[in-house]
């Protein structure tokens, strides 16, 4: 099967939706504390896989804001930015409405009805304009990640834009770099989300940081597609990035000093580029499967609280492999739909808006 897809990207879009789906398992079910010692556990910190989404977005979103053209003066520049905005908004929007409302439902269901106040505390969570500041009450508190993404990129888009080559070779890696140096530092952690500071949400800085490091991921992609390697080469690549997306791995499952993540975010930047350079291009990822798991990342995602909510009212006193199996089942039996219908949506929508349609 031919596909623009690259299926070992799919397939770890995958697998980093499952980490971060285990550590709300592991955080909102098996209330387990994610001390410094290093302890072997559920996905304590499988929050690092919220990096890697930024950092592949930021890659996308470089290679979107390449086809802005600027020019001195130009008076088209601000709705070509506009644009893009709402083209990336309208990628998640359909998915993430369909979720919502179930996850709403559901809610004012458990709470037999629904008042005035509850339908005017979830406007912000519904146009995903959550991090901006205007926040009243998330009942889907990952969706924290959509809008800090949403935020962030308008943010960097005037300036990559202005300074492409400047931005994407040299401010975009160098402040990524400073931005994890100051959460380091003021926080001891990259994670957080939902801590408010001086200057806006942490996480909004977050996703800052994980855009240009993707930004600058796909310089580096550029740089490599320039060059030939030999066999050995593309051998050692391949084996380079299953030895850090392994290392990742480790980290996710133990509950060493968060202080530590930069490690692995660098490693996913690294291995990243790798795999986007060195494809493995055979049946073994590249089939209809692998992909469709791919999709299913982002419906996983925005429905995991109402699957793990679902467990833990109806499966209380199982054991930890149990309730996470069934978390994972229940997501995806509700996540198919999701997918299908948003993608419908997706269509009208972009149809009305008259802009490229692109299936998620």
């Amino acid at each position: 099967m031919k596909s623009k897809r690259i299926g070992e990207m799919e397939l770890m879009r995958f697998v980093f939706c499952v980490y971060v789906i285990l550590f709300h398992c592991c955080q909102k079910i098996f209330n387990l504390t994610t001390v410094d010692k290093l302890i072997f556990t559920w996905a304590p910190r499988g929050y690092i896989g919220v990096e890697f989404f930024f950092i592949l977005s930021g890659m996308f979103f470089a290679v979107s804001l390449a086809k802005i053209k600027s020019e001195p003066g130009d008076s088209k520049l601000a709705g070509s930015y506009l644009r893009l905005l709402l083209q990336k908004y309208i990628s998640v929007f359909p998915y993430h409405v369909v979720a919502f409302v179930i996850l709403f439902a559901f809610d004012a269901y458990r709470h037999h009805g629904v008042s005035v106040s509850d339908i005017l505390n979830v406007i912000p969570g519904f146009f995903l304009i959550q991090r901006t500041g205007i926040s009243f009450n998330n009942i889907n508190g990952v969706e924290w990640y959509i809008s800090a993404m949403l935020v962030a990129m308008a943010i960097i888009m005037p300036l990559a834009v202005k300074y492409r080559d400047l931005y994407t070779k040299y401010i975009a890696p160098v402040s990524a770099i400073l931005i994890y140096g100051w959460l380091i530092h003021e926080f001891q952690t990259v994670s957080g989300s939902s801590e408010w500071t001086i200057i806006g949400y942490r996480s909004v800085w977050r996703a800052i940081a994980g855009i240009n490091l993707g930004m600058f991921a796909n310089e580096c992609v550029i740089a490599l597609k320039k060059r030939e390697f030999s066999k050995k080469t593309e051998v050692m690549a391949v084996l380079a990035r299953y030895a850090m997306w392994g290392l990742t791995t480790v980290f996710v499952f133990c509950t060493c000093n968060k202080k530590y993540e930069v490690y692995p975010i660098f490693m996913m930047f690294a291995a990243i580029v790798l795999t986007m350079r060195f494809p493995i291009q055979n049946a073994l990822f590249q089939n209809r499967f692998v992909i469709f798991l791919g999709k299913m990342s982002l419906p996983l995602y925005l429905n995991q609280i109402l699957a793990i909510m679902l467990v833990k009212a109806y499966m209380p006193n199982h054991s930890h492999l149990e309730i996470c199996l069934a978390v994972c089942a229940v997501d995806f039996i509700l996540s198919v739909p999701c997918l299908y219908i948003g993608n419908a949506l997706k269509k009208q929508i972009v149809k009305k808006c008259n802009l490229e349609y692109r299936k998620k």
